[in-house]
């Protein structure tokens, strides 16, 4: 292991892309209280009700988180001398001593094709931390983030998977950076 740098790097969101999603947020909520509104004209009105109400509260939600990120100032990640600060998504750990990292790697899923001859679409990709002690990442967490924390321990082998898509850093570029410092994988 290097030592690393003494400089720090903060990558701020990409706030365009922020701003799209809580206007889809918004949207999709408004949509969602003219369905639970809209719920006593239809057979099934108590179906609708609960389908509406749990698209209030989880597109809602996710429009307050988003809302949050845009109007911050704070930076979605930062690389300083102790390690990683992760807050670039709901499933973020926070800091990640330099100490804990095992391993880096640039997962990137398969892409989407909407129909047979259409374009595929470019899903972005996942920088995964292997890490000492993934379950001291997961605990602690509130229900629904360990939730999303044991869903990355499934799908990638390690609670701490980051998606550079919101911030402005590339996950190859970060991968490097990282490799400079915690060594080869």
């Amino acid at each position: 292991m290097i030592e690393p740098a003494m400089e720090t790097h903060a990558y701020g969101f990409k706030k365009w892309r922020l701003a799209g999603l809580m206007i889809f947020g918004i949207l999709v909520t408004l949509l969602a209280v003219l369905f639970c509104l809209a719920a006593p004209a239809f057979q099934h009105a108590w179906l609708i009700g609960i389908g509406g109400g749990l698209a209030i509260l989880l597109f809602g939600g996710t429009t307050v988180f988003t809302a949050r990120r845009l109007f911050s100032r704070r930076p979605g990640l930062v690389l300083d001398h102790e390690g990683i600060i992760d807050d670039s998504s709901y499933s973020s750990v926070g800091r990640i001593p330099w100490s804990a990292i095992i391993s880096v790697r640039v997962v990137r899923p398969p892409g989407f094709r909407g129909s047979l001859y259409g374009p595929t679409i470019r899903v972005p990709a996942f920088l995964v931390l292997d890490v000492r002690d993934p379950q001291r990442f997961i605990d602690g967490s509130a229900l629904v983030k360990r939730w999303l924390l044991r869903g990355n321990l499934a799908s990638f082998g390690s609670p701490v998977a980051i998606s550079p898509a919101s911030v402005h850093i590339d996950a190859d570029e970060l991968a490097q950076y990282i490799r400079r410092i915690v060594g080869p994988s």
